[in-house]
């Protein structure tokens, strides 16, 4: 499992390939692909596996829309 980390202000990307896995944003965290697209705000704990052929990491991000990204709480 890859913890998401910031390479910029506004976009996350996957650890390992690189791939563009969401925009943060004033309205939250965005996802989209393909016709799809989910909006996320507040204090929240996203799952994502990498979508592109031949990574398909497995990706945890903690996320509150009004402060910066963090990584998940060890335990």
């Amino acid at each position: 499992m890859n913890v998401i980390k910031k390479r910029s202000a506004s976009e996350l990307r996957c650890p390992s390939c690189g791939a563009l896995l969401g925009i943060r944003d004033a309205a939250g965290f965005n996802i989209k692909r393909g016709d799809t697209q989910a909006t996320v705000s507040g204090d929240f704990q996203l799952s994502l596996v990498c979508w592109r052929h031949g990574c398909r990491k497995l990706m945890v991000l903690q996320i509150d829309t009004r402060r910066a990204p963090r990584p998940p709480a060890t335990g």
